[in-house]
């Protein structure tokens, strides 16, 4: 059975499920991209609970205990005629209060624990934006080498069929050359497919950020050039690094382990323990009590207590781990904050250097030289033309691929200085 009838149909059903795809995609900008940063699953989680820890009562009222006490006093001396009776009755009302430090510092629980959740928020909300940059870059460079891979493959066809064309007139040709495009195409299929894969990766991903089922394309007309990126990055060496959301989360969780360590310190620590006033009823008297007589029936006591801190010693001292502990996260991440900061400045002027070269090679080399040199151009046979022109194509999928490197160092480096905040206003892989 001859297959070949079957390619001709599987051709155009292939070319029209692609048209199908693309009409069904929804086109959506950098700044939407963005600003989706705020529906992000773990940032909306923070919101959720700055808003729970906000409707919580950490008031510690002044009284700790209010008691009710009766007693019954009894007599142990028999009497002849009237037995064992009771002499008098007991009631009484005790009241044992807070500290007002221990109200102080119990009040001051709730906003370091907000700020955590707070700082938290901040930091993941900051990851986010990361996130959306980092696919946002190598979506629109996976694009841009997709486009000049395909190029290049058509170079590297055309080749091909010129090397045929010179067999079929009987013109003898180069064996190297033959094999040197047939290589040139298998690699080039690899790549293909990788680049296809990153793009189809990249969009689901953005299609991810915004919540849509359907196939999304990005509107990159207003893409920041890397003349711009390079102007930028001069200038972050000079500005100083601002506080990073990261180490304010660090800190906040430091301030709340120290609130906690403060408010564990005071606990057992009561002097005057508690208030109690006191009624004694005498059930057999000398006299009748016509009236309410506070003459010896009515008493005040106070207790006085001797704080023994030791009984408090593990919750005391766990708490003073815990800040201890946060106090040396907070130190640390400070140190590799900065460290990471004074990395990513030497990766970014790196790449620049790089990028820069290749450039340099790909508008002043020879390349370029023979290629607008209308002379040479004039005498060159077809074959040393192609040859040039997949020379210079290649060497625009290197700088593709350096660009690509330059926008992520520079998108690290705003990270690691604190500048990478929403901020509608100063979208950084867009030219304001």
């Amino acid at each position: 059975m001859n297959l070949g009838m079957f390619k001709l149909p599987t051709f155009f059903l292939l070319i029209l499920l692609i048209s199908c795809i693309n009409a069904g995609a929804q086109t959506v900008t950098p700044e939407q991209i963005i600003q989706s940063s705020f529906n992000d699953e773990k940032v909306t989680r923070d919101s959720q609970m700055e808003t729970f820890v906000q409707g919580l009562d950490y008031h510690l009222p002044m009284v700790k205990k209010l008691e009710a006490r009766v007693g019954f006093n009894g007599n142990n001396t028999r009497d002849s005629l009237d037995g064992n009776l009771r002499n008098e009755d007991y009631y009484s009302i005790s009241l044992t209060t807070n500290k007002w430090r221990e109200m102080k510092l119990q009040k001051a629980i709730k906003p370091a624990q907000y700020q955590v959740y707070s700082k938290e928020k901040e930091m993941l909300l900051m990851q986010a934006l990361q996130d959306r940059y980092l696919v946002l870059i190598n979506l629109y460079y996976s694009q841009e080498s997709l486009t000049k891979r395909k190029e290049l493959q058509t170079l590297l066809n055309t080749k091909n069929q010129l090397l045929q064309q010179m067999l079929n007139d009987g013109i003898n040709i180069k064996i190297s050359d033959a094999l040197d495009v047939e290589k040139d195409l298998i690699q080039l299929y690899g790549f293909l497919q990788e680049d296809e894969s990153s793009v189809v990766t990249y969009s689901a991903r953005i299609g991810q950020f915004m919540n849509f089922r359907t196939p999304v394309n990005v509107d990159f007309l207003n893409m920041i050039s890397l003349k711009k990126v390079m102007i930028n990055s001069v200038n972050l060496k000079q500005d100083s690094t601002k506080s990073h959301p990261s180490l304010e989360y660090k800190e906040a969780q430091y301030r709340f382990a120290k609130a906690d360590y403060q408010l564990e310190k005071v606990q057992n620590t009561n002097i005057i323990n508690s208030f109690q006033v006191g009624y004694n009823k005498p059930a057999y008297a000398s006299e009748i009590l016509k009236k309410f007589k506070p003459d010896n029936t009515l008493t005040f006591r106070v207790g006085i207590a001797l704080p023994l801190t030791a009984n408090n010693s593990y919750g005391r001292n766990n708490a003073n781990i815990q800040q201890y502990n946060a106090l040396l996260n907070w130190q640390s991440a400070q140190v590799m904050q900065m460290k990471s900061t004074i990395i990513q400045y030497s990766r970014l002027e790196n790449t620049i250097r790089q990028y820069n070269t290749l450039l340099d090679i790909y508008e002043k080399g020879i390349v370029s030289k023979l290629l607008n040199n209308e002379q040479v151009m004039s005498q060159s046979t077809a074959l040393e033309i192609i040859d040039l022109k997949i020379a210079q194509k290649k060497l625009e999928i290197y700088l593709i691929n350096s660009a690509g490197n330059l926008m992520q160092s520079y998108v690290s480096l705003l990270e690691s200085k604190g500048l990478l905040k929403y901020d509608l206003r100063n979208i950084y892989l867009l030219e304001n």
